[in-house]
């Protein structure tokens, strides 16, 4: 994987985050519902490669996009909420200093870039500029975010986690 260095953070006092294993194939296995070995298969592979191999892209084929359209009011509602306590977190603990995504932003772009798997390398892109550990840090809590939804949680994650694996695949 990308991130390899321990580094350890509390987020909310609560939750301890190793980031030699917050974001192991286990987690985007769960939420993507693929076996842990195809999650290793894929985050092994360069990132270019992966965004267009076919079981990725079957994968996100598998959306339903109707669910998500239709829920989208609701985790927008959510990521309002509580992104803004994840970018406080890591601007107080550690010293983030860029923008954190809006939720209309992340919400939007979701569904977009899965819907057009194409523009893909744009959005790997724009995230080549995001330090590494906030997408460590903030995928896990996203995750937990749309676990609070009440309409379809699990394709979000679903959708969450595969819009961010590539992110994570080898460089």
């Amino acid at each position: 994987m990308m991130f390899r260095s321990v580094y350890r953070s509390t987020y909310n006092d609560h939750h301890i985050i190793d980031m030699e294993t917050a974001l192991n194939p286990e987690l985007f296995a769960d939420n993507i519902g693929i076996s842990v070995e195809d999650a290793r298969a894929m985050l092994s592979l360069r990132q270019n490669q992966l965004i267009h191999s076919e079981m990725y892209r079957e994968l996100v084929r598998s959306l339903d996009y109707t669910a998500l359209s239709n829920s989208l009011r609701q985790i927008r509602a959510l990521y309002e909420t509580h992104l803004p306590e994840l970018v406080d977190y890591l601007r107080d603990n550690h010293q983030y200093v860029g923008k954190g995504m809006t939720a209309l932003t992340l919400g939007n772009w979701l569904l977009g870039f899965l819907n057009m798997p194409d523009y893909l390398d744009h959005l790997i892109e724009i995230h080549k500029k995001v330090p590494p550990f906030v997408l460590t840090i903030g995928l896990p809590r996203i995750l937990e975010i749309l676990d609070k939804a009440e309409a379809s949680s699990a394709e979000w994650k679903k959708a969450m986690a595969l819009l961010t694996l590539p992110m994570f695949a080898a460089q």
